[in-house]
């Protein structure tokens, strides 16, 4: 079911309201209504009913619609505010017209009353959903300020159309500085990223996402290393429409990962030099055997004891008969 719409008539001639509701009905809309005369009832219907449309007669005994704009406004509510008068001059149609009416309509020719309220509370739906919509572009963009990521996007040109907080602290350049530049303007990359950017451009006109390392110039001159996600934004033919692209600082992630492998090479430094020892030691020690089994061996052709008892060394028959004898 529609949902009603509520009219407020400010009108102190009753004939004259019950005919513009009897116009009104011809819209074939689900409305209501109330009507009041004066400034203090049209201040209590604004505040406690939710009015979706305003009509107002241009001369009442109190006040007049110029001065019912002017408190009107004050409740600060989008919502249309169309004048009746059975008898205004074009110089006082243009007074109304800058207080802040959305339109007027001659008395007696009230058949564009319905006209002007469809047209109007049409005009008044797009206003608000483009409030609604700039209202959570805004609330976006204040939540992409939030976040510790750089979040830069360019149209299909590659012209920057976004650049939050992250991206200033990032590269040095404020927002102000950079939209409408391109991209490969302010940051400069590093040449490496030119060997597969014609890869990146058939990706993101396929609409898949690309990730990748780089390195870029920031706004002082120095570089920084970035890991770096572009999503591509197609238009509802599948057409490249814009890039988002999220990126943030590895320089830390780099160190890290020099150091480590600083630690690798002592490491391995490390082994060589405790392998050749090692070898040295053992090479020495092979030596000190055969010097003593030598001894051993002289030992035994003099029929003396073997001043080397090595008992890990197994003795020839030669040896074991000459040891007895």
């Amino acid at each position: 079911m529609e949902k009603p719409i509520h009219i407020l008539i400010i009108e102190d001639n009753e004939s004259d309201a019950e005919l513009i509701v009897r116009h009104l009905m011809k819209a074939e809309r689900n409305i209501t209504y109330e009507i009041v005369d004066n400034d203090l009832q049209m201040k209590s219907a604004l505040e406690f009913h939710q009015c979706d449309i305003v009509i107002c007669d241009y001369s009442l005994p109190q006040f007049n619609a110029v001065e019912a704009l002017r408190k009107f406004k004050e409740f600060q509510i989008d919502i249309p505010f169309i004048v009746v008068s059975g008898a205004v001059g074009e110089e006082t149609a243009v007074e109304v017209m800058k207080a802040g009416a959305h339109d007027y309509v001659m008395k007696d020719n009230l058949t564009r009353l319905v006209p002007v309220f469809h047209r109007e509370l049409a005009e008044a739906e797009m206003r608000r959903k483009h409030k609604t919509a700039e209202k959570q572009i805004l609330l976006q963009a204040q939540l992409l300020d939030l976040i510790s990521q750089s979040v830069i996007m360019v149209d299909k040109s590659n012209i920057i159309t976004y650049w939050n907080k992250a991206s200033e602290y990032l590269y040095g350049w404020s927002a102000d500085e950079v939209i409408g530049l391109n991209l490969k303007e302010v940051l400069i990359q590093h040449a490496s990223v030119h060997a597969f950017s014609h890869d990146i451009k058939k990706s993101m006109f396929k609409g898949e996402n690309w990730s990748f390392e780089m390195t870029v110039i920031k706004k002082d001159g120095s570089s920084v290393p970035i890991f770096t996600t572009h999503t591509p934004i197609l238009d509802q033919n599948g057409e490249l429409n814009a890039v988002i692209g999220i990126s943030y600082d590895i320089i830390e992630r780099k160190k890290t990962e020099e150091a480590m492998l600083r630690k690798i090479e002592e490491l391995a430094t490390s082994n060589e030099e405790l392998n050749r020892i090692n070898r040295v030691t053992i090479s020495r020690e092979m030596r000190m055997i055969e010097l003593k089994q030598l001894c051993n061996d002289y030992a035994s052709l003099l029929g003396i004891d073997r001043p080397f008892p090595l008992a890990f060394l197994k003795e020839t028959d030669h040896q074991k008969r000459q040891r007895h004898d």
